[in-house]
């Protein structure tokens, strides 16, 4: 083997190195993406149940900024008010929750954001 030939091939060997490395932190950028979804949907999810378990009348409008962990600068916008803000709907309470997080900028950004939304309507039993 000439050392042509070898230079070639550690030539080839590195272009394959940096492949993989390459393709190793978009799977660490992609798992990273994923755990901070599901732990934003968990705390949205949790406030939500939350909310619900507490009936019409527990849920005063309102709007309520809380942090939330594990997230970088996780935080949790919890908006309580009427349906669609319009204040003739005082029968159904709208609750919406956005869970925002940072993560830098750019293309390998891991920041986001998750809304979910429910009403409560004030039930009569008979």
């Amino acid at each position: 083997m000439t050392l042509v030939e070898v230079l070639i091939a550690m030539v080839i060997l590195s272009i394959g190195l940096l492949v993989m490395i390459d393709v190793i932190a978009a799977a660490q950028h992609s798992a990273d993406k994923s755990n901070y979804d599901m732990i934003a949907l968990q705390a949205a999810e949790n406030e939500i149940q939350d909310d619900e378990a507490g009936g019409y009348s527990a849920n005063s409008y309102n709007t309520q900024v809380t942090p939330v962990a594990n997230l970088p600068n996780g935080q949790m916008t919890v908006v309580t008010g009427p349906l669609d803000g319009d204040s003739t709907n005082d029968d159904i309470v709208q609750i919406d929750v956005t869970v925002t997080w940072d993560g830098g900028n750019g293309p390998n950004s891991t920041g986001g954001n998750i809304s979910m939304s429910t009403l409560i309507s004030n039930t009569v039993g008979s």
